[in-house]
């Protein structure tokens, strides 16, 4: 039996099957650089006082322990995780009045399988740090998978200051941004990140955190 392009009838079955396979081969890897490309565009956002310093996507991988879990009350260990998009920057870039750098860094990772919410993660002691924003239970005996391998949007930052000591005092923005401005100025920036790679906005947004993370909540 004939079709009217000329093509047999099992002809056109064999046809129809390759082009399945092509698909289930191919869709995979399509997807992939659509993700890459999404996540690459998000250093491309125009919001001021915001310096994009890396925004890649990332294979699944194992993080390694953060060296300042001794200060957030996360498991000292390392951190298996899925494919995500990594970005890092800082907001309000400065020099402070005791001439050091100011600004506060922070990181977001966005997996590419998204439960819809968003997940700030808070810091510890006096901050001064930038935690790998992996969304860890803050309790050291806590066997619950972290955030981001439960599809949680997280952002970690540092508070504003470089280093985890007081000196950052001296300069009273810095003391500003650590006591409670950091927390606002970072959750409006990790939503449009988020809006810009995803497209929509978080249904829900939750902040965890203890010890001066606890404080934020």
């Amino acid at each position: 039996m004939f079709l009217a392009n000329g093509l047999k009838l099992r002809d056109r079955g064999c046809t129809l099957a390759l082009m399945l396979a092509i698909i289930r081969v191919c869709a995979p890897a399509l997807a992939a650089n659509a993700s890459d490309q999404a996540c690459r565009s998000i250093a491309k956002l125009k919001i001021p006082s915001v310096i994009f310093t890396e925004a890649s996507l990332q294979k699944p991988q194992e993080i390694p322990a953060d060296p300042f879990t001794a200060f957030t009350g996360a498991s000292p260990q390392a951190v298996k995780v899925g494919g995500h998009c990594l970005v890092r920057g800082v907001i309000g870039k400065r020099q402070g009045v005791d001439g050091q750098s100011y600004g506060t860094r922070f990181e977001v990772r966005l997996p590419t399988t998204w439960n819809d919410m968003f997940l700030f993660q808070g810091g510890g002691a006096v901050d001064g740090f930038l935690a790998p924003a992996v969304g860890t239970i803050p309790c050291r005996n806590s066997t619950a998978a972290p955030g981001l391998l439960r599809g949680y949007a997280v952002v970690s930052m540092d508070g504003g200051h470089p280093s985890p000591d007081p000196a950052f005092g001296v300069d009273q923005a810095a003391r500003i941004d650590f006591a409670y401005a950091s927390i606002g100025k970072v959750t409006s920036v990790s939503k449009q990140v988020i809006a810009k790679f995803y497209g929509a906005a978080p249904k829900k947004s939750v902040f965890m955190g203890c010890s001066n993370g606890g404080r934020r909540r």
